[in-house]
């Protein structure tokens, strides 16, 4: 009998056994691939790297579309690079109205607009099975250079800009954590602590 999965990010033995091993054709261009714990992939253009990195938001029907773009372009900021491109998908469930799809993709274009995305492309559609609305972004940029978690060794600095789990009780408090979606960014700071020497 096959094991039910539990709730949320699958534990790192899954993802090792039943999705990092699956990858499709190999590709000499792809210079940092899915890993446990590295949350952008880094692919050699010649001149250059493309950063890219892909999250949903699937907790929170409320400021999805914010959240989602905010997650995904913090992904590419550890990177040490600024985002630049965004692609959305956005899948609504069967008795969605207007004003969801207005509110969502007036929050992508807010939070777009606030890091300096150009949102260019996506799917939005309507779907049965939901109860609420799933809203996946992936953020890309171009970059001469990047940092990655992986490269992280014993005796290095760790410097936290924020409050740990900042992104996650956002998601989770619903109304009461409000006040911590202006917040949600860290791209300046992964930016300035990379330029830096980080």
């Amino acid at each position: 009998m096959s094991k039910v999965l539990g709730l949320g990010k699958l534990p790192s033995g899954l993802l090792e056994r039943y999705v990092l091993g699956r990858l499709g054709a190999p590709s000499g261009d792809v210079v940092l691939g899915p890993k446990v714990g590295v949350d952008f992939a880094a692919i050699n253009l010649g001149k250059g790297y493309l950063i890219v990195s892909s999250d949903p938001v699937t907790g929170s029907s409320e400021h999805a579309g914010w959240i989602a773009v905010h997650v995904s372009a913090n992904d590419v900021a550890t990177s040490g690079n600024p985002p630049r491109y965004l692609q959305m998908v956005i899948l609504l469930p069967e008795d969605s109205d207007v004003r969801t799809l207005s509110r969502i993709t007036s929050e992508v274009d807010r939070a777009a607009r606030r890091l300096g995305l150009s949102v260019v492309g996506g799917h939005t559609e309507v779907t049965p099975g939901l109860r609420r609305p799933i809203v996946c972004a992936t953020c890309f940029t171009y970059a001469e250079t990047y940092v990655s978690a992986d490269q992280a060794k014993a005796g290095d600095v760790v410097i936290l800009t924020k409050t740990a789990g900042l992104e996650g009780t956002a998601i989770l408090g619903g109304a009461s954590a409000r006040r911590l979606l202006g917040s949600l960014s860290v791209v300046g700071e992964a930016v300035e602590a990379y330029r830096s020497g980080g």
